[in-house]
């Protein structure tokens, strides 16, 4: 399995064709469901692009641009606070159309009261995406 820190990218992981990795990936990073939106008029061009999955909040030009909602919330309880680990499953990069056989991958956010920013991972792990995943702290 490969672990990288900042400087590689989940196209890079698939690109070298990993089987199994682990990335920390930017706090402002996006990807796509691999499926497409239900809500469509039917009018202009089909759409390509899953919807937008965001892990985290973040303002732009003076909008604020809200995080998705997690497929999953975890908690736990580590000599301290809680810890929140939110995740979202099976989603393709933010530059990729939605295909079958795309590959996927998931997004972890830890986010922990003894930090100022979370820590945001992609990875793709055999078996249930992110349950075995170590603690970070």
């Amino acid at each position: 399995m490969v672990v990288h820190d900042a400087g590689a990218s989940i196209a890079d992981m698939q690109t070298a064709h990993m089987p199994r990795f682990v990335v920390r990936l930017n706090r402002n990073c996006t990807a796509r469901r691999n499926q497409l939106p239900t809500q469509h008029a039917g009018r202009g061009r089909p759409l390509a692009y899953g919807a937008l999955v965001r892990p985290l909040a973040r303002s732009y030009k003076g909008h604020s641009l809200p995080a998705t909602t997690a497929d999953v919330t975890t908690q736990f309880h580590l000599s301290g606070p809680h810890h929140h680990r939110p995740r979202w499953r099976d989603v393709v990069r933010s530059d990729q159309k939605v295909v079958t056989d795309q590959a996927t991958f998931t997004i972890w956010v830890y986010a922990d009261p003894l930090y100022r920013a979370p820590f945001v991972l992609g990875h793709q792990l055999d078996g249930q995406p992110g349950d075995h995943l170590p603690v970070v702290s």
